[in-house]
């Protein structure tokens, strides 16, 4: 009996490559999980008896089975685990902006990082970018930047139809009912409308060259995609 669970293929020797997410063929830099061959014989003898004429028949069958080894051949820049689905130059550039993000940095601190908190601060800090790869993304994946869709709809409510970039438009188209989020108008009223304007600029500055960098790093193949758990 074998004890490994092996894909569905029926081969009588040799091993089967999996390829995953189409790897380039000259690249040997990636790593594999390979499963061990086993080989079993079961033979069993049955002997038949005298017939009324004097005839005796018997037979011996044998039957013998095979697993195939087996192997998983992953490129070198492959992503395993949950963000796999959101692999690639924008799912990859999403996720490093994303860690550059004040965002990233303020969600270290214990009731930020998650829940209602983690909510309010990256909706705040969060790379403007990113967030709406992440929105477009989630819609037809379902999930994108380790949150499902609704989140990330959620987060393109806070931030208003400007989906964050209001900090372009005059001071004076910022303040009219409705064009920002909830979260840059109850800021605006707090700190003042031009205040949170300057800031604003900067922050889509940063958010800009940070997101820029890391589709850079990306595509160059120096910046990894998110992993499980990310």
């Amino acid at each position: 009996m074998v004890d490994v669970a092996a894909p569905a293929l029926t081969v009588s020797s040799g091993t089967v490559i999996v390829d995953v997410a189409a790897p380039d063929p000259t690249d040997t830099s990636g790593t594999s999980d390979t499963g061990d061959s086993d080989t079993g014989t079961d033979t069993g003898a049955n002997t038949g008896t005298s017939n009324p004429g004097g005839l005796t028949t018997g037979s011996t069958p044998s039957q013998t089975n095979t697993q195939t080894s087996f192997a998983i051949r992953y490129p070198a820049n492959a992503v395993k685990g949950r963000g796999a689905a959101n692999a690639g130059f924008f799912g990859c550039t999403s996720y490093n902006a994303g860690r550059a993000s004040a965002a990233n940095l303020i969600g270290k601190i214990p009731g930020l990082g998650s829940g209602v908190g983690g909510f309010i601060v990256n909706a705040i800090a969060g790379n403007v970018f990113s967030g709406i790869t992440d929105i477009v993304m989630s819609i037809g994946n379902g999930q994108a930047g380790g949150n499902n869709v609704f989140y990330n709809i959620g987060q393109g409510i806070a931030a208003g139809p400007t989906l964050g970039l209001g900090a372009l438009l005059p001071n004076a188209v910022q303040e009219i009912p409705g064009v920002t989020g909830p979260i840059d108008s109850i800021l605006g009223t707090a700190v003042g409308a031009g205040t949170w304007a300057t800031i604003g600029v900067y922050k889509l500055i940063y958010d800009g060259v940070t997101f820029a960098g890391a589709g850079v790093g990306c595509g160059m193949g120096w910046l990894p995609g998110p992993s499980a758990g990310d």
